[in-house]
């Protein structure tokens, strides 16, 4: 993954994840319910004036692929590298979007993001 998500602004990101390609057309379990329902509405509200980024994959979080392979590893990398504005925020529907991972392994990847001042 090349790819950047290099801000110099608060940003709010807005973490997706599918990992079947059911998830990807099934509006009520998949993506559709990660990026357009009320909840995402209600973030993008409360946090007016901050640019939206959206981030997505299509890996599996048991096996740490969206991390490995992802845009959300992209993500923790440039929060280490100082990538990422200090108080941008990153969203997702529920926590077992960003990891499935055991708990201490998604402690560590929380601590990453956490530690670059990010939300």
């Amino acid at each position: 993954m090349n790819k950047s998500f290099h801000s110099t602004e608060p940003t709010l990101y807005l973490y997706s994840r599918v990992s079947t390609d059911r998830q990807t057309k099934d509006g009520r379990m998949g993506v559709y319910r990660q990026t357009e329902s009320e909840i995402v509405e209600t973030l993008i509200t409360r946090f007016s004036g901050m640019p939206v980024v959206y981030l997505s994959d299509h890996y599996s979080a048991f096996k740490g692929d969206n991390i490995s392979k992802g845009e959300l590893g992209q993500f923790i990398r440039d929060c280490e590298a100082g990538l990422i504005f200090k108080g941008s925020v990153i969203a997702m529907e529920e926590l077992d979007r960003f990891t499935r991972l055991s708990l201490s392994k998604a402690q560590s990847l929380v601590l990453r993001v956490l530690e670059a001042d990010v939300k």
